[in-house]
């Protein structure tokens, strides 16, 4: 069940002339053979690529340290479990097995079980049969010898699905079923390890959930609603509310931010960011000083993994009907006025944090907000939706979504936006995490 899908490598780390940056080079693997037509032929030499750049250049990181471990990442567009350890210096072998191969491995091993009983059980009948004039004792006892082995693996089977992973068939056969008793005997800790790593997961998304705001701001003049949905159990996505020393009193800050990628070290890259801009935003400074204080913090974080996080920092004051705001690498909020029907970008230049530990960022402001007017911030995992069709949701669908529903509460309006969302992927899982904010400035 699993060699046939399993690629097999012994690769080592080296840098790569066309990126100038350092990837694995694949020395042996179980192909090479068969890739020369005589023995003193050069064989190519091959680079292991992933689609996910983060987790590429951990698993990088990790092989160079000559530090064992694992971790999922999709390979060829297959979601995969990667494994690895040292064999020498600077040397290690990885093993990529698709991940659809072990969540079967249950179910396969409890078919092949049933097939089994299914073909004993009828070789018992022909044979009783056969031989019911001639060795009719002998025939039943073999028969409920036969069955009764058997029998002992759909039990244990049973006993496994239902949670006890401590089960062990002792029972030998003397023929190719020991084999299958071998496979069920490994596959419960197996499962019981793949058992602990949903936990973790689920305690994961757990905590992640309540970093997020608990509920939206009372704020004179302003109507806001605000959500996260992952697409794993853990995501990298994240908004805030904050007050800090230059938020007016009728006013709000709101943050939104987009870890590169997703999934368990997204998430922690996005609890550190949140820690530090929370830190950060409780000191005296204008917006562009915290979000450059907050850039040198994540870079030093991140160190040189590649990942990186957009940022939109936003201050609303309801009263006075005016916004400041710093753009880091994020989508611009949208602006959009009922009565005349326009539609304006809160745009400005600056880089995503990470990136660059010295970046300037740029303050950025908008006066005269109208009465019944709407800010929407959002990730991109909203127009980046896929459909069955493979059509993108895209940002037109949005803006027509927030015309159609302006007249409604700001929760009302995300809400619209989830729905149709939903319709368009017509069950399809989301690949992205979705975050956004939806500010209306009331009458």
């Amino acid at each position: 069940l699993w060699t046939a899908d399993m690629q097999s490598l012994l690769v080592t780390p080296a840098l790569n002339p066309q990126t100038q940056t350092s990837d694995l080079l694949i020395i042996a693997q179980k192909d090479y053979q068969t890739q020369a037509s005589y023995w003193e032929e050069a064989i190519p030499q091959e680079r292991l690529a992933a689609e996910d750049a983060g987790k590429m250049a951990q698993l990088v990181s990790e092989i160079s340290n000559d530090r064992p471990g694992s971790l999922e990442m999709p390979y060829r567009g297959v979601p995969s479990i990667w494994a690895f350890a040292p064999i020498g210096p600077k040397a290690a072998f990885v093993l990529i097995l698709p991940k659809k191969v072990t969540d079967l491995l249950p179910e396969k091993t409890l078919n092949e079980i049933r097939a089994l009983t299914a073909e004993g059980l009828l070789f018992t009948t022909i044979t009783a049969i056969g031989m019911i004039l001639l060795s009719f004792l002998a025939a039943l006892t073999g028969s409920r010898n036969f069955t009764r082995r058997t029998y002992e693996l759909v039990e244990a089977a049973g006993r496994l699905s239902r949670g006890d992973f401590n089960v062990c068939i002792d029972t030998r056969t003397g023929d190719e079923r020991d084999q299958l008793i071998q496979a069920f005997n490994d596959m419960g800790p197996k499962l019981e390890d793949q058992l602990r790593v949903h936990e973790s997961l689920r305690l994961a998304t757990e905590v992640q959930q309540n970093l997020l705001p608990g509920k939206e701001p009372a704020v004179p003049g302003l109507d806001i609603a605000g959500i996260s949905l992952y697409c794993d159990e853990t995501g990298g996505d994240y908004y805030d509310f904050l007050t800090t020393a230059t938020t007016p009193k009728a006013g709000t800050t709101v943050v939104i931010g987009d870890v590169s990628g997703h999934g368990a070290y997204s998430a922690l890259l996005m609890a550190s960011a949140r820690a530090a801009l929370r830190l950060r935003a409780s000191l005296p400074g204008s917006a562009a000083e915290i979000v450059a204080d907050v850039n040198r913090q994540f870079a030093e974080d991140v160190g040189d993994t590649g990942a990186f996080m957009t940022l939109f920092y936003l201050t609303v004051d309801g009263v006075r009907r005016e916004a400041r705001w710093v753009r880091a690498g994020h989508d611009p909020a949208i602006y959009y006025e009922p009565k005349s029907g326009r539609f304006d970008e809160l745009g400005g230049h600056g880089a995503p944090l990470g990136v660059d530990e010295e970046v300037v960022f740029e303050e950025r402001g908008k006066d005269n907000l109208k009465p019944g007017g709407i800010i929407f911030i959002g990730t991109d995992g909203i127009w980046e939706t896929t459909g069955r069709e493979g059509r993108l949701f895209g940002k037109k669908a949005l803006l027509r979504l927030i015309e159609t529903h302006a007249h409604r509460s700001a929760r009302e309006i995300m809400q619209a936006v989830i729905r149709e969302l939903e319709a368009f992927r017509k069950g399809i899982k989301p690949s992205d995490d979705i975050t956004m904010v939806v500010i209306k400035l009331m009458e």
